[in-house]
């Protein structure tokens, strides 16, 4: 009978490299949920990399840098990052730093993520507003205007 010799591939860090290159964050959360496996037990292991991967991600979604460069009466606002209604505070005090009767332009360029509260909030605030706000979504031509006139209510097309 002849020998048989079982070879086994060498270590590949493919993985390890790509997880690397994924962010620092995700390498740690990682090494954290190893430790506490090897170190207690598989539940409170892969709950405490749950909740640190939760705890993560609930600090990228409360994200928002907001910049306002003024014209003139004209004012741009640009968003950066995700508006969620954890940002909306800030959101909030920014747009009603701006005074009225003044063109503003919204940036929605560098918006990662846009929930329906702040989405909500803004176009509510463009419709009080008593000036020009136009929202822009980057190279589109597509723009809302927020008309702050009153619109007629009824049949005859009178305001009141």
């Amino acid at each position: 009978m002849g020998r048989f010799r079982r070879e086994t591939p060498p270590a590949r860090s493919e993985g390890l490299r790509r997880l690397a290159t994924r962010g620092r964050i995700a390498v740690l959360i990682g090494a954290v949920t190893l430790v506490m496996i090897l170190a207690t037990n598989l539940l409170v292991g892969v709950a405490t990399g749950l909740g640190l991967a939760l705890a993560y991600l609930l600090i990228v979604l409360a994200r928002l840098d907001v910049q306002v460069v003024n014209d003139g009466d004209r004012y741009s606002v640009r968003l950066r990052g995700s508006a969620t209604f954890m940002s909306l505070p800030k959101l909030e005090d920014t747009l009603e730093s701006i005074p009225d009767q003044s063109e503003v332009h919204i940036h929605f360029d560098e918006v990662a993520y846009l929930d329906r509260a702040s989405a909500n909030h803004i176009e509510d605030w463009g419709e009080r507003h008593p000036g020009r706000v136009v929202l822009e979504m980057g190279d589109e031509p597509r723009t809302r205007l927020f008309d702050t006139t009153r619109k007629p209510n009824n049949q005859n097309g009178n305001c009141d």
